[in-house]
């Protein structure tokens, strides 16, 4: 007899987990309260905002690349509604598809809010659902100041600011961090006036140091104003825009723009899954509390992606998924925190995965550095990475390679090599001999690590 299982949420965890449970022979029952399949990511995320990031590229390449080459295409104005449009074309498709998937895969597809009412027992629509397994991801939601709660009509959420009628004259974005980045860049590059406040001494403070480096000088470069070590006192906002009250090294002061957004970060959505009335255990953030396999405080009861402890990325949720349901069903399967990639997807790109150098420091191990610029790569200099570059950190003692950053203009397409080199945990020595196609982007990756062991070619 088949195992039944139930899973609340049809993000990117959800509906990947539900096609594998399916695939794997399960009865499988899929609980969504949106009014289509895809989560966050898919209809006011990840998607969404990588469509505007290029669209809006094709300004910064119109303006500022295409006069470097000789190509002369007069501009004559900006049709922002057409943007829109064809963004949301592209998200209809996506989560159109998703739905063909789930009917094929014959699972039942449920559109409303699932909500324990016991141990192992949800209700959604007046109906009740009870399965051998059930496995939540109901995913996360922004977190707003508490004194300036947003709005999404001045006072924006990523989802308001993808969504946004006009191009702003001055937007103002309260944290600089991967979310905040992306949307500074699509609106600086369609003309307006981006001006960000941190809290931290340097913008995306999450990666290496030498990123936030070097992208706060790519930003500066592009006219984006950076107010770092700041803190928003109070904020205001009306029909005609919005003041944030700061205090800085420099002391108090005033920012005033037409919107603002804020990007400070995202907190698990549990809220209305009433997770306790099912004697499931919230740590003190909110995230549920999950074991090694992450099952959580009731047995039978998984909870995987954004409300589970860990980086709160699309990837990570799917990945999570297709490794619990095939653990549950009797599959070899592995997964690994430190084997998730992390991604800014600006124009350059930034990559990373594995251990930084704070973890490395931290636990105590013994480490090497290789790093290799793009401006010593000819492809680099063709695709205009001068800036850029490859850093790798390698075990002193067994020179495995434990973390990799790409900063360049392909970054995320270049890290899976990096990661399987983790995965297989791979040495330098075994790296380091690949022929890579010449001339490409990935040469720099082997140079970086040849460079671990002062030996790189060009640099």
């Amino acid at each position: 007899m088949s195992k039944s299982v139930i899973i609340v949420g049809g993000g990117p965890g959800g509906y990947v987990s539900a096609i594998r449970a399916s695939q794997l022979g399960a009865k499988v029952t899929l609980i969504e309260k949106g009014t289509t399949l895809g989560g966050t990511c898919l209809n006011v995320g990840c998607v969404p905002s990588k469509a505007l990031l290029m669209f809006s590229h094709y300004m910064d390449l119109l303006h500022h690349e295409f006069p470097k080459v000789g190509i002369d295409a007069a501009f004559k104005q900006l049709d922002f509604g057409a943007m829109q449009k064809e963004k949301s074309r592209i998200v209809q498709n996506l989560t159109q598809g998703i739905a063909y998937l789930v009917k094929k895969n014959k699972i039942r597809h449920v559109q409303g809010e699932a909500k324990f009412v016991g141990k192992k027992k949800l209700e959604a629509n007046g109906e009740i659902f009870e399965a051998d397994y059930i496995i939540l991801a109901t995913g996360s939601q922004p977190i707003s100041l508490p004194f300036f709660p947003i709005d999404e009509k001045r006072v924006l959420s990523s989802t308001g600011a993808l969504a946004l009628k006009e191009v702003p004259k001055h937007l103002l974005i309260i944290g600089a961090g991967v979310i905040g980045l992306e949307m500074g860049s699509v609106y600086r590059s369609l003309g307006a006036k981006v001006t960000f406040v941190e809290f931290f001494s340097r913008v995306c403070p999450s990666f290496d140091p030498d990123v936030s480096e070097t992208m706060m000088g790519i930003m500066k470069g592009r006219e984006i104003d950076f107010r770092l070590n700041t803190k928003v006192m109070e904020g205001e906002s009306s029909q005609e825009g919005v003041k944030l009250h700061c205090e800085g090294v420099e002391g108090r002061f005033t920012l005033e723009g037409d919107y603002v957004l804020q990007s400070i970060g995202r907190r698990p959505a549990t809220a209305g899954l009433d997770p306790q009335k099912g004697g499931i255990t919230l740590d003190s953030k909110g995230y549920i509390e999950t074991g090694p396999n992450l099952e959580t405080s009731v047995q039978g009861v998984f909870a995987i992606g954004d409300v589970a402890v860990g980086p709160m990325l699309a990837h990570k949720a799917s990945h999570e998924g297709v490794a619990l349901v095939e653990s549950l069903f009797g599959h070899a399967t592995s997964y690994n925190i430190y084997e998730v990639p992390n991604v800014i997807y600006t124009h350059p790109e930034v990559a990373h995965v594995g251990l930084t150098e704070e973890d490395l420091k931290r636990q105590n191990l013994p480490f090497k550095t290789g790093k290799f610029p793009f401006k010593a790569n000819a492809r680099g200099l063709v695709e205009g990475d001068e800036k850029g570059f490859v850093k790798v950190l390698v075990c002193a003692e067994t020179k495995r390679l434990m973390g990799a950053t790409v900063l360049c203009s392909h970054a995320s397409e270049m890290l899976p090599m990096f990661q399987l080199a983790l995965l297989k945990k791979m040495t330098i020595n075994e790296i380091k001999h690949l022929m890579i196609a010449h001339p490409t982007l990935s040469e720099a990756l082997v140079e970086a690590i040849l460079n671990a062991d002062g030996e790189s070619i060009h640099f």
